[in-house]
């Protein structure tokens, strides 16, 4: 990908993705397993992702003209602002892995549902915090990262009785962030 928001040398991002899937009650070698029990799928995935959202030409310092901002000899005087620019912004970029596994029992009335996740945010933009007597913005870095971690587990129960239909699901998980 490509973005007019950072310098030259900074420009371009190369963001892949990759998933796949393998459902293995639908194998010959599982078929016995598949009549007798359920389903059976286990899947994954990996994708890079690229953020942009700093404003435009952000590697650029600027200035800014303020009418009527001073006092001075008694009279209004305009005044100058300017905020910084940063010529070696880069995309910000979050790494995503996702594994899991699917399976269905008692002739898919129980189902299950398995995740891990893992996800790196790394080059977040950040604007630094500076005292105001600075007397003007600074422009945003990459300078942060962080990393979340989740896993989860779905279990469920589907059945129909007569005209109705009955589901029952439970649903648990945890988080870390760091």
């Amino acid at each position: 990908d490509g973005s007019s928001k950072f310098a030259k040398d900074y420009r371009w991002g190369f963001f892949p993705s990759l998933s796949a899937g393998w459902r293995l009650s639908e194998e010959n070698f599982m078929s016995s397993y598949k009549q007798r029990v359920g389903d059976l799928k286990v899947r994954g995935s990996y994708g890079v992702l690229g953020n942009q959202n700093v404003d435009d030409y952000s590697y650029f310092t600027t200035y800014s003209v303020y009418t009527n901002s001073y006092g001075f000899n008694n009279e209004a005087v305009s005044g100058t602002g300017f905020s910084f620019g940063n010529s070696e912004l880069q995309w910000e970029q979050s790494a995503n892995f996702n594994i899991g596994a699917d399976a269905t029992f008692f002739h898919n009335k129980f189902f299950v549902s398995l995740d891990y996740f893992n996800k790196v945010t790394s080059q977040i933009l950040l604007t630094p915090e500076v005292p105001t007597v600075f007397g003007g913005g600074v422009a945003k870095e990459n300078a942060g990262k962080m990393r979340n971690q989740v896993w989860e587990a779905t279990l469920g129960y589907r059945v129909k009785t007569g005209a109705f239909k009955h589901n029952i699901s439970f649903n648990m998980a945890d988080s870390k962030n760091e």
